[in-house]
């Protein structure tokens, strides 16, 4: 039923009805934020051409930490693809267009990708411990089922390559502001599970165990992977590349 890639990254069946490609640290920087845009633009390039993709295909958004999640259409593509002329304030995608490619750019923040396969509607998000705490999954669901009145029963989640609460110790003024389930405390110092705090948000929006699936990926235990808390100002952002056949 599962599909598993080089580094034990777990796909679920129903990405065989989506188009999706999410790069490593060996295919280069993926964020104009933190490199020229030349450069960007051709690791970007290179990476898309790999997949059957094309960079004029891409909307991108800001990446704010936030909870702002964007409906976006075909007209609109270009958008953040060579440039800084992204979605303002935007952390999620959402599209019932073909011909469109969401990307979002990652290294330790979760990637989540949610799909309506009744209605073909796709949309992914950004989401780190500001955005989850601010409510950006259950943002990214009502944009999805805005178009069709969806049940989230006909929903299905994907959680991608992030940093687990193996390699995630906080403060108190942050772990304080998630539910005692996602905390954890090893050698003293306390962890913060995001993962876990995900499922739950899903599970309270109505979506079954079984219709969530987890990669399995930690960014910061994997050197496949990228991870700002492994690599400091020297990581190349990976890209999370969704659209729809």
């Amino acid at each position: 039923m599962m599909e598993m890639l080089p580094a034990q990254m777990i796909l679920p069946d129903w990405f065989a009805g989506i188009r999706f490609a999410f790069s490593r640290k060996a295919d280069g920087q993926m964020s104009l934020k933190r490199a020229a845009n030349e450069s960007v633009t051709e690791n970007r390039t290179r990476f898309l051409a790999t997949n059957d993709m094309s960079l004029d295909e891409v909307v991108a958004g800001e990446l704010v930490h936030g909870p702002e999640v964007a409906i976006v259409n075909v007209g609109q593509a270009g958008r953040g693809a060579l440039g800084p002329d992204w979605l303002p304030g935007v952390d999620g995608l959402v599209t019932a267009d073909r011909g469109i490619l969401l990307l979002t750019t990652h290294a330790d923040c979760a990637p989540i990708v949610i799909y309506d396969p009744v209605h073909n509607v796709i949309g992914q998000a950004h989401a780190g411990w500001r955005g989850l705490r601010s409510g950006i999954v259950e943002q990214l669901v009502l944009r999805i089922r805005s178009f069709n009145g969806t049940g989230p029963n006909q929903l299905k989640a994907w959680i991608g390559p992030m940093v687990r609460a193996c390699c995630y110790p906080v403060g108190p003024e942050v772990v304080t502001q998630f539910p005692p389930e996602c905390h954890m405390l090893v050698w003293g110092k306390q962890m913060l599970d995001l993962t876990r705090f995900i499922r739950l948000e899903l599970a309270r929006l109505g979506f079954e165990p079984e219709a969530v699936t987890d990669s399995q990926i930690c960014t910061s235990c994997s050197q496949e992977f990228s991870s700002f808390r492994r690599e400091g100002s020297d990581t190349k952002a990976m890209a999370l590349v969704t659209g729809l056949k």
